[in-house]
């Protein structure tokens, strides 16, 4: 018997938020889920009537925590959303660490039921009873994300369960404002085929990548095969040059080909980028002028501290929160996805 039920019987009539208790006092919502003696703050307006706002949940409710879009800590109680493409492959699971911590697998609970659907956008991300959750009991807020990682770990490697953490985003370039019925037509649009199969097949990954820094490494890769590329033109341009000697055809082919991957990626940056992009980055912090070979500069060394620093092996490698954002990693991965499609269009 677990302190947290698998899953949740609903009588005929009802919905799952009817297991919360909903109360008002001196102007504070109290939604509490009996089972644990949890509960969510939140000011009585008719802004929070149907969906209370985050921050204001956030600044009544001093125990709560919340993980992007995917999971909430509230005292000692966490709750991750899952997502499978076959559920059988993720049986109900109860699991016990060697600290008395409870993990279970199951149906959402009331109390994540009514958190996530917050976020929750049916013509997006589908119906909730598409989606699990994995449930961490008697485990604070500090220690939760080892905790996970090691059940992760577990059940993925050792008992090969077929799932995914899933974060209730919406991408801007991927969900377009919804139309009136009678306004839905089919809209034409054109295509510049880019024949290139890796840089596609990169630029597809990065954009189904939910791991941020997987993503910027996938646009990054289709900068690095393009700065290659290019090499193509100049030795091109080069090679049908009737006016250079025999010695400068030489000694400029040495130049082309002895470049190393920086100063190639520098000639990519250079031809690729525009005012547009560059101002961006410099309003971002990224650089400290709208210059291409400061952007050049900046991306490579920001990519190196991803997969590990080249000017110092004794330098460890950033780690990512599975649950935190990473601003400044979000930022560069929007540059880079940026770079790498003006790279697929215009080289």
């Amino acid at each position: 018997m677990t302190i947290v039920p698998i899953d949740f019987e609903v009588e005929d009539g009802c919905e799952i938020s009817d297991l919360l208790e909903r109360t008002t006092n001196n102007g504070i919502v109290s939604v509490k889920w009996k089972t644990l003696n949890i509960e969510i703050l939140f000011t009585d307006s008719e802004e929070n009537q149907y969906w209370p706002n985050v921050d204001d949940i956030k600044k009544h409710t001093s125990n709560f925590k919340l993980y992007k879009k995917l999971g909430f800590t509230i005292d000692n109680y966490s709750e991750f959303l899952i997502v499978a493409f076959d559920w059988k492959h993720v049986p109900k699971i109860i699991i016990e660490d060697n600290n008395g911590v409870e993990i279970t697998i199951g149906e959402l609970t009331p109390i994540g039921h009514y958190i996530f659907d917050i976020f929750h956008e049916y013509r997006y991300h589908g119906d909730f009873e598409y989606f699990q959750s994995i449930r961490i009991y008697g485990c604070d807020s500090e220690n939760v994300e080892v905790v996970l990682l090691n059940v992760l770990n577990k059940l993925i490697f050792e008992y090969n369960f077929s799932f995914n953490l899933l974060s209730l985003d919406i991408p801007d370039y991927e969900y377009p404002e919804e139309k009136r019925e009678d306004e839905v037509k089919i809209e034409k649009i054109k295509l510049k085929t880019n024949f290139d199969l890796i840089p596609n097949r990169f630029f597809y990954k990065g954009l189904k990548e939910n791991d941020s820094s997987n993503a910027f490494l996938d646009f990054y890769r289709i900068l690095e095969y393009y700065s290659i590329i290019i090499l193509e033109s100049d030795v091109d341009k080069l090679r049908n040059d009737s006016t250079i000697s025999k010695r400068e055809f030489v000694l400029k082919m040495n130049r082309i080909t002895n470049d190393n991957e920086k100063a190639l990626l520098g000639k990519l940056i250079d031809r690729i980028s525009d005012s547009i992009l560059l101002k961006h980055c410099e309003n971002q912090g990224l650089i400290d002028k709208d210059k291409p070979e400061l952007l050049a500069t900046k991306l490579y060394e920001f990519r190196n501290s991803i997969v590990h620093s080249k000017m110092n092996q004794k330098l460890m490698p950033i780690d990512i929160s599975i649950l935190e954002t990473d601003e400044k990693l979000e930022k560069w991965e929007f540059v880079c996805r940026d770079l790498a499609h003006k790279a697929m269009n215009k080289t």
